[in-house]
């Protein structure tokens, strides 16, 4: 999944998205602002599912862009799974986090019916 959010910068998305999957439950095993990633996982030890997510950033004067990358694995048998119902939900709660509201294309005076945030 892609994420496209306009007029925010990176280090304020880059720390929302940290806080987002904290608050999901996910351990944040790397994150590196300078290669803009961020790889995460929660359910490892007794549960028999691992769900792994992993967050690549990039950036240009009017928007960010989030490639999301999450897939479930089964610890008893080793397979691993895409997992769009964890980048849905991470999505959803990105969203929450920053209030999108509705708002202008950044080339033009703002109107209504646009929105701030985009996510395929």
């Amino acid at each position: 999944m892609k994420i496209n959010l306009y007029n925010y910068n990176l280090p304020i998305v880059f720390s929302y998205c940290e806080s987002v999957l904290k608050k999901m439950n996910y351990r944040v095993q790397y994150a590196d602002f300078k290669t803009g990633i961020i790889s995460a996982s929660k359910g490892e030890g007794l549960s028999t599912l691992s769900s792994l997510m992993d967050l690549k950033f990039s950036a240009d004067n009017y928007s960010v862009c989030i490639a999301v990358f999450s897939s479930t694995m089964s610890n008893i048998f080793g397979n691993i799974y895409s997992d769009p119902v964890s980048e849905h939900q991470f999505a959803e709660n990105l969203f929450e986090t920053l209030e999108a509201k509705k708002i202008g294309i950044p080339f033009q005076l703002s109107e209504e019916n646009y929105i701030e945030a985009l996510a395929s």
